[in-house]
This record gives C-alpha cells, structure tokens and sequence, in this order.
C-alpha cells in the first residue's frame, strides 16, 4: 500500500521519524528539494548546524542511486536546473570523496541528451551534458568552493587519463580551459586558477594565455593578473596585449604588478609605444614571448617599436623574414639598418633587402648599404652579378640609376663588365626594348 500525504511537510516529518529504521527505504523515496534542503552526510559538524537527517557513510549508494532516479525521470532535459541546485547543496559543499566518487560511478549511466552552456574565450558553446564535467562549470560559479572543485578536478583528470576514449579525454581538456577562463573573469578565488592551471600545465592543454591576461586586466582581477605574470609571462605576447587594452589605467596597473617583482623603469608615459619599449628592455628577456611580440608588432605596422626593439642590446630570437618581409614591403630602413649591421640576417634575407632597395623611395638606404655595409656581411657588388646571370634586368637597372651619380659606381660597373661574364648585350638590348615600349605609352 501508497500513502500519499496532502501537505509535504508531513511527507517530510514521516522521512525523518522513519528514516533511524529503514534510511535506505526513505532515501529510495525522497525528491530531490528534501535532499537538497535537508539531508547532510555523516562526515557534517554536527554541532554547527541545524541537522534534519545525516545519511551515513554505507548508505551513500542509496543517496547516490535516488539523485540518479531522480534526474533521469524529472531533469534529463533541464540537466543545467540540475546541477544549479545540487552544487548549492550541503551534499556537494561538503566535499566528500567518498559521497562524490560514487555520485560520478552512478552518471556513468546517464542518458540524457541535454546540454550544457558554457563560455570559451568570447565564444558561447553547448557541450554534451556529461556529469562531473557539468558539475566542475557550474562549481566553478561559486564562491569558496575550492576544496570540492579540487575533487572534481581529480576525477575529471582520471578521464584525461583514458585514451581510449579520445573524445572523452578532449571534452575535458574543454570544460578545464573553460574554468580557466571563467577564474580568470571573475575575482573569486586565485586557488580556482591555481587548480585548473594545474592541469592545463601538467596535461600541456592549449590555452590563450593573452586572452586569460586580459580579462583579468580588463575586469580587475589583479590576483590573477598576477598568478599568469608568475607562471605564464613567457607565453605572453606583451605588444599584443598592450596594443589591445582600452585603458591606459589598466596598463599601468599591469606594470605595478610587474614591478612588485621586478626593478623596472619609471613609466611617465600614456603612449602605448613608449611604454611598451620601456617594459621590453626593463625585464629579462625571456621574461615575455618577445618573438611573438616582435611579430604583432610586426602586423600591426608598429614601426619605432619594431626599430625600438631590435636596437635594444639584448640578445633574444625572433623570425627574422617576418621582420624582413615587413620592413621591405613599408620602407622601414632603419629596421633593415639595424638588421644588416648587427648580421641577423641569412643570405636570402640580405638577397631581399638587396631587391627591395632598388625600388622606389628607399634610394638613400641602398646608398647606405652600397658604402656603408662591410661587404663581408653584405657584398652589393655579387647580388648585381646574380641579378644580372639571372637576367633580372629591372632590378640591375634600378640599381644603376638610382647610383649612377654616385662616384664608387663607375668603378663598380667596370669591375662588373671587366672581370665578369655578364650577359651585357641583352642587357642592352632590353634597356632599349623597355625604353621604346614606355614612349609608346
């Protein structure tokens, strides 16, 4: 026989004065509000808190399986309700390993086909509800949870660990990186940063680490501005996130941080071009990823920073054809001086410059290489003798009438044309069809 009682809280007074002789047959009929509400684990200080009932320790599986019950016939589609509530409950803050493991073994079953909102860099994403991964993004929403998200965490990484479920082991790698992200948003807990960088580190899980900086920065989260500066600064792409914050406040406070351990020049500046040239040559240089920083740098047609950067007498790598690349294509000879005379680049890229000089607008640097570079490091005269095997006539002819004035050029042509095998009649000859070809137009 049923009984049905009008009124729930007689349901409940009835659960708790029978529950000392048959809890597992109580726990198999409680909804899930009394379990949120009123039932606590054994492990609870008593003496603390009003108690309704304390389920012991060997009664966990019941608690478990009736939570199990529960979801799969009032929450498969409202999974995100779910785990609101429960990770508001005292079963879950209570951060009982023993209750949680069995808790995770028992959705292992679950056949819900709902899913989960959750938040990736400035991307809105549904994710496959998937239990303890549910449970870590909506823990990671509270406050002074770090002790129940530190055991999310551990058997979140036991799925890490499962290769044979690939998916399985990158939706998990997701839902942490997603944590990340959300820790770093939002000034709760630096010990929530510190447990999910954990993993992100020990499984070399991919993150922007100049997103994560600048949220923080941009949401004042200095704890963790600060974390990143100690752990990650050497994946930060310092001009990227100078360039890319809207408030110069923000940046002084991120030089404050950095100065907290670090001696660093005195920034009396808001132009963001001279601070970031001050904080480049104040820290060590590995201290940022300058070789990413000198790229965007790079991209975004920072010119004085580009020559700023590579006049500075500290020795660091960096793409030097991205440099080159950009520096010819928008006439930045100072960039190109500075590169030639301390011998960064290879003979391509000296070949390139060579090339890029002999067009318009840059005839005062080719002047300068022509006299001025040793021709050890670079020999003007051989890149003439292989324009013209070549038969790149255009470029020889550029050559010779932008210098043609020039007193060492005569020799030069002489040395060519006497010393060398050098194709001079089609030279000739093609000087003559361009020059007919041109008065035409």
């Amino acid at each position: 026989m049923v009984y049905h009682f009008k009124h729930p809280m007689i349901n409940e007074a009835i659960a708790i004065s029978y529950f000392e002789v048959n809890p597992s047959a109580v726990i198999s009929v409680l909804n899930f509000d009394f379990i949120i509400d009123l039932i606590r684990l054994e492990r609870d200080d008593l003496e603390k808190q009003k108690i309704s009932l304390i389920v012991a320790k060997d009664m966990f599986g019941y608690l478990t399986k009736r939570l199990f019950i529960l979801f799969e016939k009032y929450y498969k589609m409202r999974s995100a309700e779910f785990m609101k509530t429960l990770c508001g409950s005292s079963i879950i803050l209570q951060n009982n390993p023993d209750f949680i493991g069995p808790l995770f073994k028992q959705f292992n079953n679950c056949t819900s086909q709902d899913t989960i909102g959750i938040q990736i860099e400035d991307r809105h994403e549904h994710v496959s509800f998937h239990f303890p991964r549910a449970l870590l993004w909506f823990l990671i929403q509270k406050h002074n949870v770090d002790k129940p998200i530190a055991t999310v965490l551990h058997f979140i990484e036991n799925d890490m660990k499962d290769e044979q479920n690939m998916e399985k082991v990158k939706a998990s790698k997701t839902i942490v990186v997603a944590c990340f992200y959300y820790s770093c948003d939002t000034n709760n807990s630096d010990m929530k940063i510190e447990l999910c960088y954990g993993l992100i580190n020990e499984y070399d899980i991919e993150c922007n680490y100049d997103y994560s900086i600048q949220i923080a920065l941009k949401n004042g989260n200095d704890t963790a501005v600060s974390f990143l500066l100690s752990h990650v600064s050497k994946e930060i792409d310092i001009v990227k996130l100078v360039l890319e914050v809207e408030h110069v406040e923000d940046i002084r406070r991120l030089c404050d941080l950095i100065s907290t351990n670090l001696s660093i020049e005195c920034i009396d500046t808001d132009d963001k071009t001279d601070i970031l040239k001050i904080l480049i040559r104040s820290v060590p240089q590995n201290f940022f990823n300058l070789r990413e920083s000198i790229n965007t740098a790079c991209s975004k047609l920072c010119k004085d920073l580009v020559t700023g950067i590579l006049s500075d007498d500290q020795n660091f790598t960096f793409d030097t054809g991205i440099v080159v690349n950009t520096a010819c294509e928008n006439g930045w000879e100072d960039a190109l001086k500075i590169m030639l005379t301390k011998k960064l680049c290879n003979q391509s890229e000296k070949q390139q410059i060579f090339t890029a000089s002999c067009k318009d607008g840059m005839e005062t640097f080719l002047k300068w290489m022509f006299v001025t570079v040793d021709p050890d490091e670079l020999d003007v005269q051989q890149f003439v003798l292989d324009e013209f095997r070549c038969e790149n006539f255009e470029t020889v002819q550029n050559f010779i009438l932008k210098l043609q004035d020039h007193k060492e050029m005569e020799t030069m042509i002489k040395n060519l044309v006497t010393q060398f095998s050098l194709p001079i009649i089609p030279f000739i000859q093609w000087i003559l069809e361009d020059t007919e070809k041109n008065s035409c137009w």
